[in-house]
């Protein structure tokens, strides 16, 4: 048996994920254990003894930025567990054991040099993380092709599923943002709940999408597809994720293979629907 762990808030990206890695598992006679769990999971658990009492041979684990989830990754790695690590680059610099991600910054390349080609100049980011794969690639680009203004970057750290979502962290910033920003053409949004929450309050404005601002999500959330105008995202390549992690879950368990410190960064699919104006038309 094999087990998946991830973050609950994840359900949405993850259930998916899980279908295709059972899928998988099957086609090689394993079976799989699937666990959702809260934030706080990894603060008070061992996870090899947690590991050994559900019986199972391999595990993979998407990580979460707490201080309890880089203690038990690290002893996981030094009990001698086969185990892969999945999703995100949490501790990446710290740990040994195989990661498979999508390849974050190929992703915020391809779809700045996508509103680019529209003729947009101007982007903004609402994103999640200081120091992420998605902001740095930004920065980088705004570094070799002209300034940016640092009000057009905000952070909202939420990252919870749509059902829970009750607006921004803080009362009217998607207001502010749309209101000290009027010289964006376009915007890169990493949460599709901010998305929709910055396009209506850009309606409200008085603007024209994608006409007057245009807008990207970084990952194709349900629903997306059926807004007004339906937002152009970014598909997460789920199921070859699934089928490396496996892939190589299955060469450490049966081969004793050693793919310490292997990053597998797999890219994203531009999905293209209307929320972007072209320029100069």
């Amino acid at each position: 048996t094999i087990g998946f762990f991830y973050l609950h808030e994840a359900e949405l990206f993850m259930s998916k994920v899980a279908s295709h890695i059972q899928r998988y598992c099957a086609l090689h006679n394993y079976n799989l254990k699937i666990v959702s769990f809260d934030l706080d999971y990894y603060n008070n658990i061992n996870l090899h003894q947690e590991f050994t009492k559900r019986n199972l041979k391999g595990a993979m684990l998407v990580a979460v930025n707490t201080e309890g989830c880089r203690k038990s990754f690290h002893a996981l790695e030094e009990s001698g567990f086969p185990h892969v690590r999945f999703g995100n680059a949490m501790f990446q610099d710290e740990l040994s054991a195989p990661l498979v991600r999508g390849d974050d910054a190929g992703k915020t390349r391809m779809v700045i040099d996508y509103l680019r080609r529209k003729g947009h100049s101007r982007i903004g980011l609402a994103y999640f993380e200081r120091g992420s794969d998605v902001e740095q690639e930004y920065l980088n680009f705004y570094d070799k092709n002209g300034c940016h203004k640092e009000e057009w970057l905000m952070r909202v750290r939420f990252s919870g599923p749509p059902e829970k979502w009750t607006g921004f962290p803080e009362p009217g910033m998607a207001a502010d943002y749309i209101e000290r920003n009027p010289d964006i053409t376009a915007v890169i949004v990493e949460n599709g709940s901010v998305c929709a929450e910055l396009m209506q309050h850009a309606s409200r404005a008085g603007k024209s999408l994608p006409r007057d601002l245009s807008f990207v999500c970084l990952a194709d959330w349900p629903g997306l597809n059926v807004m007004v105008p339906p937002v152009t995202a970014i598909k997460v390549p789920g199921e070859a994720m699934a089928e490396r992690a496996c892939q190589i879950l299955f060469d450490i368990m049966e081969n004793n293979a050693s793919h310490s410190k292997r990053v597998d960064a797999l890219p994203y699919e531009l999905i293209e629907r209307d929320s972007v104006f072209t320029l100069g038309l």
